[in-house]
Parts: C-alpha cells; sequence; structure tokens
C-alpha cells in the first residue's frame, strides 16, 4: 500500500502536458465522476490540439408516459450519463450493434465525423466556433460517423437517437434518448 501513497492526483493542467499522449493513455479511476470527468477534460486537450471545437448536449429524460424533457437541474457529477459531448475526429465505440453482416457491431470503432438536426433553428454551424471551446447545442438528430468496417475497409453510418437508461438518486431506472 506505500506505493499507493506515492501516486499523484491529476489536475486539469497535467492533461496538456506535452510529454503524455493521453489519447491513448489507459487510466483507471475509483468512480464514473473521476472518468467523466477525465474524458471532459481529455476531449478539451484533443479538440484543442486538432482545432476543433466541443459540442456539449443534455439528453432528454423520460417524464413519463413515452414525453421526453431537457432537465432543468444541472446534472454534471449526479447523472453524467445524459450528458453527451462531440468533438470531431474523436474515436468512439459502438454500444449497439448496427449493420453486423457489413462489419457495424457493438464493440466496433469509430470516428466522429459529424452532427445533423433536422430542425433548422437548431442547426450551429460548427465549422464557425472557436477551437477547444465548449459550447452547449441542442442534441443531434442524427450523428455522422466512420466506422472501420474492416482490414481496410471503412463506412460512414448516421446513428439515431435511441431510448436508454440511469439510474437516479432512488435508484430507480430513468430513460433518457441518446445516439448509440
Amino acid at each position: 500500500d506505500a506505493w499507493l501513497d506515492e501516486l499523484k492526483i491529476l489536475k486539469t493542467e497535467d492533461f496538456t502536458n506535452g510529454k503524455i499522449d493521453w489519447n491513448s493513455t489507459t487510466m483507471v479511476v475509483s468512480g464514473n465522476a473521476e472518468r467523466y470527468y477525465f474524458l471532459r477534460e481529455k476531449l478539451k486537450t484533443f479538440a484543442q490540439t486538432r482545432n476543433q471545437p466541443v459540442l456539449v448536449w443534455k439528453c432528454p429524460v423520460s417524464t413519463g408516459k413515452g414525453s421526453y424533457q431537457i432537465p432543468k437541474f444541472n446534472p454534471e457529477n449526479k447523472f453524467n450519463a445524459i450528458i453527451k459531448y462531440f468533438v470531431r475526429g474523436a474515436k468512439c465505440v459502438l454500444t449497439k450493434s448496427i449493420q453486423t453482416r457489413i462489419g457495424v457491431g457493438k464493440g466496433s470503432s469509430a470516428i466522429l465525423v459529424d452532427v445533423v438536426w433536422k430542425d433548422a433553428e437548431n442547426v450551429v454551424n460548427v465549422d464557425a466556433l472557436a477551437p477547444g471551446t465548449i459550447t452547449e447545442v441542442v442534441q443531434p438528430d442524427y450523428l455522422v460517423i466512420k466506422v472501420n468496417a474492416g482490414k481496410q475497409e471503412s463506412r460512414m453510418v448516421c446513428l439515431t437517437i435511441d431510448r436508454r437508461s440511469f439510474d437516479d438518486l432512488n435508484g430507480t431506472a430513468r430513460g433518457y434518448k441518446a445516439h448509440q
């Protein structure tokens, strides 16, 4: 246990240390709050190094009887699962099978390419946003990803919104809508 006492606590400025490639570093954390914190900090650093902005949105949560709405409270550090981030070029892993016969299944690695909104009033010109800045947006209707579907093959795929669930503070499963 003495070696554990020698470990340092990571800070935000550690992610800007050019000596470590945080995008390929495996980390072990003690809980989901830390995991989401590290992911958020890694995304900001990734976005800055790639000259891309960070988009963030809150997923609509079930209010009962098939109705969903954006939470009126700040879900950060309590319900991180309903907060989603997007940075062009960031890696992701599919959490649901889409087309297994063409190699687009659960666990497939992919790269985030674009966001699409159906309603013109929600559209954000991502190219006009400053690199590394975090901009809150309305949840996009689609995420466009590039999936590695074979040895040298990749496919562009649109992810639609699907129903998910998280446990609230009472341990009750609550539905929310997020991309696959």
